[in-house]
């Protein structure tokens, strides 16, 4: 094996090893994969403390759930909640993102029979000078009849950490397909599949009062705050843990967690668009790629890795689709690279659609999964939209 790659993916495994035996949450790894190593739950005792100083929390939760009531509220739960009881069933959760200070509050869904997983109310807060804000809540492991038959969606929220604080947080919206009795039914290769969808808020453009609407039936969104969208194409969802191969896994800042493709060609396009956030004068100018799975050498050689790129850049200076309006940028990344690979993109104007198209790849020696660790983003105004990287 090549020196450089065993060298990396010993570090990799090292420090991911260290990461999880300071995990205070681990059972929150399936409805939190990428938060869950840093959290830590308040014992009861400091939880009856935080609720006596900070109830207004539960009422802020109530009444969002309130304004959506007949969709939202009177399907998750059995009685008519109040604040009160609220308290009594959740769980509080701390996470200190480096001047940066989360509440998460968990309330169990208790009307929902699930015989997948456990569905809950994740509720994310932050603080601000003694004030804690309600950024965002969201149901996850909650199944769906829609027109189209059943949908199991098990939604996730990330943090995005920089060196100094946090960057933002990510929403996914993360779905596949069952029947009535809760049987998987959306393959691709003989496997599970699902997609996904996430909104990025960054905190440098947070409103001074957020209000939070919903975008779907269980999803509750700020709708006042401009957003980053994000797509993809389908994972690969494991039974077991169905994020543990979920587009999160990119933007983590974890090179032992991969973003798993599950096409039919073995190939993968993520989407970054915002017209608000990306203006006329803001561009980007780098990419940066951690290839592979490479959280042991054994899955980095047994896995497909990315090898050729197309990133495509609409210019907000072409109005209309047929104009051509696209820049492409052929980039290729070297193999048996398992940190940081930065590609420059010739880019000095404003574009407001990003599409980072794979279409050639290195081969698995064992499996048809193409595996992507890590994917940043460099703009000329935002610096390194996902995480910082010491260039």
């Amino acid at each position: 094996m090549n020196k450089n790659i065993q060298k990396a993916v010993i570090l990799v495994c090292m420090l991911s090893s260290a990461v999880q035996l300071e995990a205070e949450a681990p059972e929150l790894n399936k409805m939190l994969p990428t938060e869950w190593k840093y959290m830590t739950k308040l014992p009861e005792n400091e939880k009856i403390t935080f609720d006596a100083a900070h109830g207004d929390v539960y009422t802020q939760i109530y009444k969002a759930m309130e304004a959506d009531y007949a969709m939202l509220h009177d399907k998750l739960f059995v009685d008519k909640e109040n604040e009160k009881t609220f308290q009594t069933k959740a769980s509080v959760y701390k996470e200190i993102v480096c001047t940066d200070t989360f509440y998460w509050i968990i309330l169990p869904v208790t009307k929902v029979k699930n015989p997948i997983g456990n569905s809950a109310l994740l509720c994310l807060f932050r603080e601000e000078n003694g004030v804690f804000k309600l950024l965002t809540q969201d149901a996850t492991n909650i199944k769906l009849a829609m027109q189209a038959g059943y949908t199991y969606r098990i939604n996730t929220v990330q943090i995005i950490k920089g060196k100094e604080q946090a960057k933002g947080f990510i929403q996914y919206l993360n779905v596949t397909g069952i029947d009535e009795n809760y049987k998987y039914t959306d393959t691709e290769k003989g496997q599970l599949c699902g997609s996904v969808d996430g909104f990025y808020f960054l905190f440098k453009d947070e409103p001074e009062r957020i209000e939070l609407y919903a975008q779907n039936i269980f999803n509750m969104i700020p709708q006042n705050w401009d957003r980053i969208n994000i797509t993809a194409s389908d994972f690969l969802w494991d039974k077991d843990e169905p994020l543990k191969y979920g587009l999160q896994n990119a933007f983590d800042g974890d090179a032992a967690t991969s973003y798993v493709e599950n096409t039919k060609d073995d190939l993968m396009e993520i989407g970054i668009q915002s017209a608000k956030i990306f203006t006329e004068n803001t561009f980007c100018n780098a990419v940066s790629v951690i290839n592979g799975y490479s959280l042991s050498s054994s899955l980095y050689e047994k896995n497909n890795r990315i090898k050729n790129v197309i990133f495509y850049s609409c210019l907000w200076k072409t109005k209309r689709m047929d104009d051509n309006p696209w820049l492409n940028n052929d980039l290729e990344f070297k193999d048996k690279i398992v940190n940081n690979q930065i590609k420059i993109i010739s880019i000095t104007e404003g574009c407001y659609n990003y599409s980072f198209t794979v279409t050639k790849i290195y081969r698995g020696t064992s499996y048809n999964d193409t595996c992507l660790a890590e994917l940043n983003m460099r703009y000329n105004t935002l610096g390194w939209l996902f995480g910082d990287i010491h260039e």
